[in-house]
Parts: C-alpha cells; sequence; structure tokens
C-alpha cells in the first residue's frame, strides 16, 4: 500500500505565503498529500479539524500548522508508534519540561502529558474527534490529548531529524483574555481525572 494511502497533511491556512514558504516544502519533502481548510482569528479550530477528518479518508492526519516544519522521518515515526500513542512534536512533561521533536535521542520516544497545537498526529481508528465546544482558537488540540489518555494512549514526542515551529503570521490570536478562558474551561472539564497542562 502506497503510504499517501495512510496518511495526509492538513492544516488552517491564513497566509498561503507562509505554507509556501514553511510547512509546504516539508510536505513535497515527505511526498505526502494535502489538505488545508481556510481560517481567521474568529475560526474554530475543533471545527475546522473535524472539517478536515470528514473530508479525508486517509487514517492518520497530520494536523500541522502553516509555519512548522518537519523532516520525512515523521512517516517513520508514525508508522512505529500508532498502536499505543498518539504522537506530536512538541510536548510538556512534569518531567522533562517542554520537549521537542529534533531534540529527542535519535530512535527514541518521550512520554509527555500534553502536545502543543503546531504539530499533532490523529489516527481515525482510535475514535476520537474534536470536541467542538471549544469554539474558540485555543486548547481543542490540548482537550484531544486528555481524551486520548482518558481511552488510555500514551502521548509521545519521537525523534524527527528536523522540526521546527517558527510562529509567524496572524493566524493564532494571542490575546491573553481569550487564552485564559478557554485554559478554565479545559481545566473544569478535565481537573477531577488529571493535572491539567497546556503549553
Amino acid at each position: 500500500m502506497n503510504i499517501s494511502d495512510k496518511m495526509i497533511v492538513g492544516t488552517i491556512l491564513a497566509e498561503n505565503n507562509i505554507y509556501d514558504e514553511i510547512l509546504g516544502p516539508s510536505v513535497k519533502e515527505a511526498h505526502l498529500p494535502f489538505t488545508y481548510v481556510k481560517g481567521d482569528l474568529n475560526s474554530s479550530v475543533a471545527g475546522l479539524y473535524n472539517q478536515i477528518i470528514d473530508n479525508t479518508n486517509q487514517r492518520f492526519i497530520i494536523f500541522a500548522h502553516h509555519d512548522a516544519e518537519f523532516s520525512p522521518d515523521i512517516i517513520h515515526a508514525i508508522l512505529s508508534s500508532y498502536k499505543d500513542s498518539v504522537i506530536g512534536a512538541i510536548g510538556r512533561s512534569s518531567i522533562f519540561g517542554y520537549v521537542w521533536a529534533h531534540e529527542v535521542p535519535r530512535g527514541e520516544f518521550l512520554e509527555v502529558e500534553v502536545f502543543d497545537a503546531c504539530l499533532l498526529v490523529f489516527d481515525r481508528e482510535k475514535g476520537i474527534r474534536f470536541d467542538e465546544s471549544f469554539t474558540g482558537l485555543h486548547m481543542a488540540v490540548e482537550d484531544y490529548c486528555y481524551q486520548a489518555r482518558e481511552k488510555g494512549y500514551k502521548l509521545n514526542v519521537p525523534h524527527l531529524d528536523k522540526f521546527g515551529h517558527r510562529g509567524v503570521g496572524t493566524y493564532g490570536g494571542n490575546n491573553a483574555d481569550t487564552y485564559r478562558f478557554w485554559r478554565e474551561k479545559l481545566f473544569a472539564k478535565w481537573h477531577t481525572k488529571f493535572q491539567v497542562r497546556t503549553t
């Protein structure tokens, strides 16, 4: 089976030139198909990601920000870890602090408690969707992480030869009050089961 039958990269596009400069070359180097939805500061990440899920049929969707870049070894990382874990490229752990995929020792995975939203690998066979009650830009991916952990999956950051998140462009919305609102919603949903962390 061709790897493109199993995997696709999905993103929310706000500025095409950023995709062309940063994420696009990684997608081409990995020889993966690509799909996108348009978004802006008023978008619901959960709703847009579920739209991508509903409009594709590949098992794995690499949800990546348009200003993230990764190396082709992400394919091997996915295929090496999908059975018992969800993978992402930046995580936070009470033991290791922040964990970036390019800093993980070669051939290893480090378990974390939550992923940053810049890259998450979705596996439709795990039966998890993004909670659309998180209607803003923040915490939909973090909520996905806690859903996965509730089902018994580990959150693993693999070694990648290259990973970066440049943090450029207007999509993202860093308003502190908005971020705090969604973080409090995440805490209210999960604090009785987990020590709630965000990135």
